[in-house]
């Protein structure tokens, strides 16, 4: 009775062996009688395989066997008989509530992962149309007028610097940028932007896509310290300012000026 409540479409074979003898309990919920499953047949059908007989009623029934060797083999034939009595479902078919929920959820989940790395792969599009007239000033460093901020992007990846930027500037960025190539961190930020697309559900999910990034800007900003000395600080933390990006380019490259700046300014200070 518990199962028939819990899930109308339940169709479920209990067995217990006493005294080297089988007894099986069939049950199918209401849902299932309707689809043909029914509990009399069913457990006349598994007994037969263990050389013994049964029968009931179409929402329960009993049975037994002698065969202790075909034990499996009867509980395997449930799956058979199932099968046998419920095909596949034709176009405007009534379907369990289960299957409606699984459906609904199973599309909302396949909108959500297409819509967000639809979303990220035309913003790297967009992003490599403005990088098109860019000036080679050395091997894999590029400068391209308009850009808000320096990054990260692309194979092998390649460093792209503000037109405006200054001397000094430049040396904080590179330096910055080339311990994000030397960690393969362009990778690790694809990857993870992979897996939040396919979790997007997931809150938490998104805090550690969120947290990953902050961790891994401060992390190369303590490199940059310790690499160039503690005396950069303050120029080094006005740099991230100035450079600081207006536009959040979502799941695409590595910026230098990444938000929250006022975060790794502090942290920067503490250093």
């Amino acid at each position: 009775d518990f199962l028939r409540d819990k899930e109308s479409g339940v169709v479920a074979v209990l067995s217990s062996v006493n005294d080297g003898k089988i007894t099986f309990l069939a049950v199918c919920g209401p849902e299932a009688v309707k689809r043909g499953v029914k509990a009399g047949e069913l457990v006349k059908s598994v007994c037969a395989v263990c050389g013994g007989r049964g029968g009931g009623k179409p929402d329960s029934a009993m049975g037994g066997g002698s065969d202790l060797l075909k034990l499996d083999d009867a509980l395997a034939a449930v799956d058979d008989f199932v099968a046998e009595r419920t095909p596949v479902r034709k176009l405007g078919e009534e379907v369990f509530p289960m299957e409606r929920m699984v459906e609904g959820a199973s599309v909302v989940w396949a909108i959500g992962t297409v819509v967000l790395l639809g979303y990220g792969m035309i913003s790297s599009w967009k992003l490599r149309k403005k990088l098109k007239n860019g000036e080679k000033l050395e091997p894999n460093v590029y400068q391209v007028e308009g850009l808000p901020t320096a990054f990260v992007m692309g194979m092998p990846p390649c460093i792209y610097l503000p037109a405006d930027v200054t001397e000094e500037e430049r040396g904080y960025v590179l330096c910055h940028e080339r311990i994000h190539i030397k960690r393969h961190d362009m990778r690790i930020k694809q990857g993870a932007f992979i897996i939040l697309c396919l979790h997007w559900f997931n809150p938490l999910v998104w805090l550690a896509f969120r947290c990953m990034e902050v961790d891994m800007e401060s992390s190369c900003d303590e490199k940059v310290l310790e690499k160039m000395g503690t005396d950069i600080k303050k120029g080094y933390s006005l740099s991230l300012v100035r450079l600081s990006a207006e536009e959040r380019w979502f799941g695409t490259p590595l910026a230098f000026g990444e938000k929250p700046i006022k975060t790794r300014a502090k942290h920067i200070k503490k250093k």
